[in-house]
């Protein structure tokens, strides 16, 4: 630990780590999640109840990849296991869609330029064209 500086404090107020936290979301592999979503695929029976990545102790020995192949391998496409189906390309759905407002949210960011385009004034706000006419006379 070490003593409090001015230089500690202005760097913790103005730098808050956003770009090193945000590197270790992505580099976790999302284990928390990965638990979660594990968790929901044992209740449609899609992993079973002993699985290693349904033990507390394992989350963040494993990520969203791997939980998802393990679900595709029991996958079996049936009538009868409609459910199990339902549930798994959902999930995977719902993933391709964070992952494109993710890239799209990053594209929004870089590709930002500032609208040039002028107004009429404040004034002019709530005036129809015709009204303007009729104050000119």
């Amino acid at each position: 630990m070490g003593s409090i500086t001015k230089t500690k404090i202005i760097k913790y107020a103005l730098l808050p780590g956003i770009i090193s936290r945000i590197f270790a979301l992505f580099t976790s592999g999302f284990s928390t999640s990965a638990y979660l979503i594990a968790c929901i695929y044992q209740s449609v029976r899609l992993l079973p109840a002993n699985h290693p990545y349904l033990q507390t102790r394992n989350i963040g020995q494993f990520g969203i990849r791997h939980v998802i192949g393990e679900a595709a391998n029991n996958l079996v496409l049936s009538p009868k296991n409609i459910d199990q189906i339902i549930i798994f390309f959902g999930i995977l759905t719902g993933l391709v869609i964070l992952l494109s407002q993710i890239i799209l949210l990053i594209t929004a960011l870089l590709a930002y330029q500032p609208v040039l385009a002028q107004g009429t004034g404040a004034g002019d706000l709530f005036t129809r064209p015709a009204d303007k006419n009729l104050q000119d006379i």
